[in-house]
């Protein structure tokens, strides 16, 4: 049963839970990935309206016309790869923007460790819990591209999606506590942000550096790191979708 089409959700949960639990599996894992896909593409146009157009964190609405043409362009440039240039062009598109993003990364990662605030890591306000539940649950979008890996690699190499699983998931787990430990110690201390602007959209971490951090190189690797990462992120939900 090699190939593409029997490394899905459905086919996989149906060969390993029974016909049921694999269509319930199947169901549960298309609304997931268009929640994230709805979420990947406002943050992705978020950000153009940014790069783009030159907005101000502190103006950005989400119901601007600029967010509107942003956002739009975003899944109309998705959809062209995905659906009229097929999985092939997808893939190699992915790949580069995979490469950007670790460029990105370890631009970010080297910059920001120069300008970073490492005593904000030891400052906590576990009554803010609750509302980081949405986030976290946005980090389980790594493991919505398991199809397309199994996809890649021959069904009969049990091991070998095995340990592609393993690493594919240890890895983004390094990058995205290693992203989060910067963005903190790179945040201004508590309190004279958030509650001095009363702008909704720096609660959000990206748009925070983008603040603050308004010259030099970190904002443009900032962009550019998060921008990769919605790309990769929409292109491989599509492709598992598909």
């Amino acid at each position: 049963k090699g190939g593409r089409d029997s490394s899905t959700i459905l086919s996989m949960g149906k060969e390993t839970l029974g016909q049921p639990v694999g269509r319930a599996m199947a169901f549960a894992y298309f609304l997931y990935a268009n929640f994230v896909l709805v979420g990947q593409f406002s943050k992705g146009g978020s950000l153009l309206v940014l790069e783009g157009f030159h907005d101000s964190v502190e103006s950005l609405s989400y119901g601007s016309f600029h967010y509107t043409i942003t956002t739009l362009t975003i899944v109309g440039f998705v959809s062209v790869i995905v659906y009229l240039g097929g999985g092939d062009l997808a893939e190699r598109t992915n790949r580069w923007l995979t490469f950007m993003l670790l460029i990105a990364f370890g631009i970010l990662v080297f910059v920001g460790s120069g300008e970073a605030n490492w005593s904000n890591l030891l400052i906590a306000n576990w009554t803010q819990l609750p509302s980081t539940i949405p986030t976290l649950f946005q980090v389980l979008c790594f493991g919505g591209v398991i199809p397309v890996a199994c996809a890649c690699i021959d069904r009969s190499e049990i091991k070998s999606m095995r340990n592609s699983v393993f690493l594919g998931s240890f890895i983004p787990l390094l990058m995205v506590i290693t992203w989060n430990g910067i963005a903190v110690a790179l945040a201004p201390p508590p309190g004279t942000i958030l509650e001095d602007s009363g702008a909704q959209a720096l609660k959000d971490p990206i748009n925070l550096l983008l603040s603050t951090h308004e010259t030099g190189l970190l904002p443009f690797v900032v962009s550019s790191f998060s921008f990769s990462a919605v790309m990769t992120t929409v292109i491989g939900l599509l492709l598992a979708l598909s």
